[in-house]
Formats: C-alpha cells, sequence, structure tokens
C-alpha cells in the first residue's frame, strides 16, 4: 500500500515538474521575436528627366501577419545612389492585413537595376484581448527587423525634342531647311520614327517618314529638307514620332514648327566702298556686302566693273553659295590686296 502512495507522488511530482518546464517554454515562445510575414504588391517609378538627378520610387507591401505591430519603419538602402527623402519612412501602427506605401527619392545616375534591400523594424507586437469588452492590446513579442531583398529597376525616360536652323522662309523660293531631331531625356528611344508633315508650303526634296533607329541621350538627328511655300502666310511643319523606351512602352509625341514667309529684294542687299578714297597708282578698293533681308540669300554673284578712272585688276567677280543677314557685314578686295 505505502508502495501505491510513494509511485502516486512519483507521478504527481513528475507532472508538476514537466509544467514547471512549459511555462517557461510557452513565456519564451509567446514573446519570440519570429519576423512577420510581409509580401511586395507593386512597385513604381519615377525616372529622372535627366541621366543624373533624382528619381522616385514607390514601394507598396501587404502585411499578412496576425498580430498589430507597433512604431513600424521601412527604411530603404538602394543599390544604387542616395535616397534624399525620408528614411525611414515612420508608419506607426500597422494592423494585419493592411497595405502600406512606402516613397523615397533617390539621387542617382540612371539606369538602376540591381539588387536593393528594403528594412522593416517595428517596436512590439500586440494581440486583441477575446476577453475583454472594450478592445483591449496585450503584447506577444517584443521589437525586431527584417530584410526584403527585392529587385530595384528605374528606366530613364527619353525625351524628344525638334528644331530647326530657319525662323523665316523665302517666298517663290526653294529653302533648305536643317530639321534637328534630339533626345534631351535620361534614356535611350529604340525603333524611332518620324513624320514630317508641313501646311502652307510642299517639300520638293527630302523624306517625309524618317526612319531614324535608336536614338540614345544628348544624341541628334539631322537631315536637311527643301521647302518650297505656296503663299504668302506661315508655314507649320509638324513632325509626329514613335519608338519604343527601355521598358518596351510606346513612346509618341508630335511638335509643331511655324516659320514665317517673307519676300527677298535685292534691293535689299547694300554694296558700298568701305576706303572712300584711293591714290594715283597701285592701291586696294575695299568693298563691303550688307544684306538687309531677314533671311540669308544664296547663290549670290558680285561683279565689280569700273566706269571712269579705275582700272581693275585681279578677281573681280565673286560667287557666293550663302550670304546670312545682317549684322554680318562681308569686305572684299578686288585689287592686290597690300
Amino acid at each position: 500500500m505505502s508502495k501505491m502512495i510513494t509511485n502516486k507522488y512519483a507521478l504527481i511530482i513528475t507532472a508538476l515538474l514537466a509544467l514547471l518546464v512549459l511555462i517557461p517554454l510557452a513565456h519564451a515562445q509567446q514573446y519570440s521575436n519570429t519576423a512577420p510575414p510581409f509580401s511586395i504588391v507593386s512597385i513604381s517609378s519615377t525616372p529622372s528627366p535627366t541621366i543624373t538627378g533624382i528619381s522616385k520610387v514607390s514601394i507598396t507591401l501587404i502585411y499578412i501577419g496576425g498580430y498589430y505591430l507597433y512604431n513600424t519603419e521601412f527604411s530603404l538602402t538602394p543599390c544604387s545612389g542616395t535616397v534624399v527623402s525620408q528614411n525611414p519612412v515612420f508608419i506607426g501602427w500597422l494592423n494585419p492585413g493592411q497595405e502600406v506605401t512606402v516613397t523615397y527619392l533617390i539621387n542617382s545616375t540612371l539606369p538602376i537595376n540591381c539588387q536593393s534591400t528594403l528594412t522593416i523594424s517595428w517596436g512590439a507586437e500586440y494581440e486583441t484581448s477575446p476577453r475583454a469588452q472594450v478592445t483591449t492590446y496585450i503584447q506577444v513579442a517584443g521589437s525586431g527587423s527584417m530584410n526584403i531583398n527585392f529587385p530595384l529597376v528605374i528606366y530613364g525616360s527619353p525625351m524628344i525634342t525638334v528644331r530647326t536652323n530657319m525662323q523665316y522662309l523665302v517666298s517663290n523660293l526653294v529653302n533648305p531647311v536643317e530639321l534637328v531631331i534630339s533626345n534631351n531625356g535620361s534614356g535611350p528611344i529604340y525603333d524611332l520614327q518620324a513624320n514630317v508633315g508641313i501646311d502652307g508650303a510642299t517639300l520638293t526634296v527630302g523624306p517625309s517618314t524618317l526612319v531614324i533607329g535608336t536614338l540614345n541621350p544628348g544624341s541628334n538627328y539631322t537631315v536637311t529638307l527643301y521647302i518650297l511655300p505656296i503663299s504668302g502666310g506661315p508655314v507649320t511643319m509638324t513632325i509626329s514620332y514613335s519608338g519604343l523606351d527601355q521598358s518596351g512602352n510606346t513612346v509618341s509625341g508630335g511638335i509643331s514648327i511655324s516659320m514665317s514667309v517673307t519676300t527677298v529684294s535685292s534691293s535689299q542687299v547694300i554694296v558700298y566702298p568701305v576706303n572712300s578714297s584711293l591714290r594715283i597708282g597701285s592701291g586696294k578698293l575695299i568693298v563691303g556686302i550688307k544684306n538687309v533681308n531677314p533671311v540669308p540669300i544664296y547663290n549670290v554673284t558680285l561683279v565689280i566693273a569700273s566706269t571712269q578712272g579705275l582700272s581693275l585688276t585681279g578677281n573681280t567677280t565673286y560667287d557666293i553659295a550663302r550670304y546670312p543677314p545682317d549684322p554680318q557685314t562681308m569686305y572684299m578686295c578686288p585689287l592686290p590686296c597690300q
């Protein structure tokens, strides 16, 4: 009988010891700092307009853990460049199932395509008490942090601009117009094509469809078009373009350039002597030419002939392919210059 009592007490003592062992284990498990689960929903970016500059990246995450997080912060360590905005981003309380978007400004050189790290830290983890009549939060774990590694991709974006070397067109004349298409953006454009439409004039020489291909940032594409105005009104040139950026998205747009039409008169070309007197014998005569027209004139032929008291030697005929308007002045020396 005493043996049975002894065995009974032994079983009770063993059970008590087991409970004493389990209580601290349960307590330790309750306050463990196991990283709560997060998942990245989406990443969007706005590239800098120039190759080196400030780009924006926004990261949307969903918290799928079961506890409430207290004093939550999100810190970004980019693989390229420096975060110049608030970092870490403080969120505070985070509820189970809540989505949160954090945004950073990064000063970097584009493109960016590498692994970056988002560090999530919190002050404590809580759960709601199932027995309290009023919502009560009970701490179940302490502070902690975790890292999420993800690919940070920010490609540059092209920015197409168009200009010409002419502000005026000469009526009744085929005008050579230099058209320059530039990429002043932060990323290349591929398979670039441009169509040239002209209102108020006709395109006599030159393609109306330009197959350009790749245009990198800072690069130019130049072509000469020959345009004949058909009226005295302004001429509008419209350049519509399309291509692909580094992400494979279509980039398209249209740019219009307006040019006035003016009439060039030969009376607006003034020829005059620069030196007003000559000595007897060999000397030099310097002649100045001023183009008062608002546009350049082309294929100018100047012939100097003596009508009285002057014997010309040397070249007396000058062919000028293109002569710009004032304030430029051209000087010529038909006599042997000394």
